[in-house]
């Protein structure tokens, strides 16, 4: 687990049907990452996402593309979500 972690109040449903989606499609989640994935699903007690923004701070090459693909997964086949936009941006 990580030293800092925050995550809003609130119950994360769509989380499992995500890895066993991203499963399928042959990617298998790391322990850290089914656990981002399932916060970034988290909704409220109003049915909307409970977090606007979800923040995961990995060195590089260590797989958080692979909750990228998995949250994606989800939201083209299972989530209904009609626009995803996938962008990477380097900082200096």
């Amino acid at each position: 687990m990580p030293t800092v972690r925050v995550v809003p109040r609130g119950v994360s449903g769509a989380a499992a049907e995500a890895v066993e989606l991203a499963a399928r499609a042959g990617l298998v989640l790391d322990e850290w990452q089914r656990d981002v994935l399932a916060a970034s699903l988290t909704e409220g007690d109003d049915g909307r996402w409970a977090a606007f923004e979800v923040g995961c701070v990995v060195p590089r090459q260590n797989g958080k593309g692979g909750v990228l693909e998995a949250r994606e997964l989800w939201g083209m086949f299972l989530g209904g979500e009609r626009l995803i936009i996938h962008s990477a941006h380097q900082f200096n």
